[in-house]
């Protein structure tokens, strides 16, 4: 079964639309945001974990490109750059 965020990056990536991009980075952020609190008390998690991070690279690449947020780099290593500013999370 695709998890819910990966059914929202699919179309996400698939826009060609700013317009429509912008509302679909909403909803897709948050569905990230509650599947890797999710994925955090499962320690057999790391495959899609790993599927994540590479949804949250491709994604800060787009808001670069295309709906004209700043280039972000983070220092940190991999496993900490699903905290970086590629996500504007929920608070």
């Amino acid at each position: 079964m695709v998890p819910y965020w990966a059914f929202l990056y699919n179309d996400f990536v698939s826009e060609a639309q700013p317009s429509r991009l912008k509302a679909r980075l909403e909803r897709l952020e948050a569905a990230i945001y509650e599947r890797m609190q999710e994925l955090a008390k499962d320690s057999d998690s790391h495959a899609e974990k790993v599927s994540i991070q590479e949804a949250c690279d491709k994604i800060h690449e787009i808001k670069i490109k295309q709906l004209g947020f700043p280039a972000v780099h983070s220092e940190t290593d991999g496993s900490q750059r699903i905290q970086d500013s590629s996500l504007h999370l929920p608070s």
